[in-house]
């Protein structure tokens, strides 16, 4: 719990399951070695709520402003400046987690899809009203998108670093770093 995601790398290829909602993932490489005969594990979709009424929710904490134009791998893009609306009442987990980011959205003018976000935690985080653990102000996470195909754009990376405190006392370190790369269309 004191160093979540500070114990090294592993690489996994992961494929849609045609047979059950979710993916299916193989470990190829733990710590920059090859990892042979892994098990092919199942991991099923998440549930929680409407797609839509999550999207809506984490929306309404926000304001959100067209801050500038630039150029980014090769794309014009528009720059959106984002905080928390003061007086916001999320009605879902990841409303009452977004209320107390701020940052920016880079946004393709294209295709009008997400490219990048960079957000800071403005207050803490309390998971289990704090009991669990409590991530400081100044976390930092990005998120980046990149295109796949004409009109499709799919993750290339989320990472997530700050400190704070597990199960009240215990000191929590945050280095979290996921990447998708290598896609594929499955037929």
């Amino acid at each position: 719990f004191g160093r979540m995601g500070t114990s090294g790398t592993r690489v996994f290829r992961m494929t849609p399951d045609p047979d059950m909602p979710g993916f299916t993932r193989r470990l190829l490489e733990k710590d920059g070695h090859a990892v042979a005969n892994a098990p092919l594990e199942h991991v099923p979709r998440r549930t929680g709520g409407s797609g839509k009424r999550i999207v809506d929710d984490v929306a309404s904490t926000m304001e959100i402003r067209l801050d500038r134009h630039e150029h980014m791998d090769g794309r014009s893009v528009v720059v959106a400046a984002f905080a928390p609306r003061r007086n916001a009442d999320p009605q879902t987990r990841q409303g009452r987690i977004a209320r107390v980011f701020a940052g920016e959205i880079w946004i393709d003018e294209q295709s009008r899809d997400v490219m990048r976000v960079d957000a800071v935690a403005t207050d803490d985080i309390s998971i289990g009203f704090g009991m669990i653990a409590r991530v400081n102000d100044g976390a930092r996470v990005t998120v980046t998108q990149i295109p796949f195909e004409e009109g499709v754009w799919l993750p290339a990376s989320v990472h997530f670093v700050g400190e704070g405190r597990a199960l009240l006392f215990r000191r929590l370190t945050l280095d979290f770093l996921a990447q998708w790369f290598d896609y594929q269309r499955v037929r």
